[in-house]
């Protein structure tokens, strides 16, 4: 609600942090980005056919967008971010796009829950990546920033890249989690 009535250009909130059925009743009550804001918001953990429920409960208006291949498994639960923001449809007709990604490394836990159960995804979106000369916009979940493909693609964006981290977890600043940053800001060279 805050978000909206402020309006606030980007908005950004910590993983697992925002139940699915908050997003959905706050997009049908018209509680979105306006054109030109951007929302990064951290959902809670969901299933396949919680996800695939909320899409269809949307209606015309949205256009809900996620990566086609998850990695196959037995993982029972997603970990989502959603990127929020306004687009023109084909018939130019303004609409309110959801693009789900999904945490592609699970974090190492004391009960191994992610390890035995989560079901990950494969992609990282980056915004204006192909787009010369503009800045580009990436997020990551927590414990994407340990996943070897993920560093390593990071630094072909690192150049003019506004990257977004979001952490759940009880010591951001524990090594292991500074170790990406230290990737990507010790190999360039301004």
């Amino acid at each position: 609600r805050i978000a909206y009535e402020e309006p606030a250009d980007l908005v950004i909130t910590p993983e697992y942090s925002c139940p699915l059925q908050t997003i959905r009743l706050a997009l049908l009550a018209g509680r979105s980005p306006r054109a030109g804001h951007l929302w990064i918001v951290g959902i809670e953990a969901v299933t396949s056919t919680q996800l695939h429920d909320f899409a269809i409960s949307l209606g015309d208006g949205f256009r809900f967008l996620q990566e086609p291949n998850l990695q196959s498994g037995s993982g029972q639960f997603l970990d989502p971010l959603f990127f929020l923001f306004v687009a023109k449809d084909t018939s130019g007709i303004d609409r309110t796009v959801i693009l789900a990604q999904f945490k592609t490394e699970p974090m190492v836990d004391r009960c191994d829950i992610e390890r035995r159960n989560l079901k990950r995804g494969t992609k990282i979106f980056v915004f204006n990546k192909g787009i010369a000369d503009k800045i580009k916009l990436a997020a990551l979940i927590c414990s994407d920033s340990l996943s070897d493909s993920v560093r390593n693609g990071l630094l072909d964006i690192h150049d003019r890249c506004f990257l977004i981290h979001l952490q759940l977890n009880p010591d951001p600043r524990r090594n292991i989690f500074k170790q990406y940053r230290d990737l990507i800001f010790t190999r360039t060279s301004d």
